[in-house]
């Protein structure tokens, strides 16, 4: 998680998939490969490092209505790591 400052803000690009969105969709110009969006435009959250323990409910609601694949992967990737530590016992 990141807020937005003086020292940071050409850095970031905001964008909306649909207007009606309420979750905007951030690019970092200086590096690419990051999942960053931000609600309010003050403060960018990174999918890998934030979702879902950072998020309020109702932000992790926003964000899994807005962005189901992202949901998908991340509860996927649960039920992968889940079913690798049944293996170990």
């Amino acid at each position: 998680m990141e807020k937005l400052s003086k020292e940071n803000e050409n850095r970031f690009e905001f964008s909306k998939k649909n207007p009606n969105d309420q979750m905007w969709h951030v690019r970092d110009i200086q590096c690419f490969g990051p999942v960053l969006f931000s609600f309010d435009k003050k403060t960018i959250y990174n999918f890998w490092e934030d979702y879902p323990q950072n998020l309020t409910p109702e932000q992790k609601e926003i964000f899994d209505k807005e962005e189901p694949f992202w949901k998908n992967f991340y509860e996927g990737k649960n039920t992968e790591e889940d079913d690798d530590e049944d293996d170990l016992i």
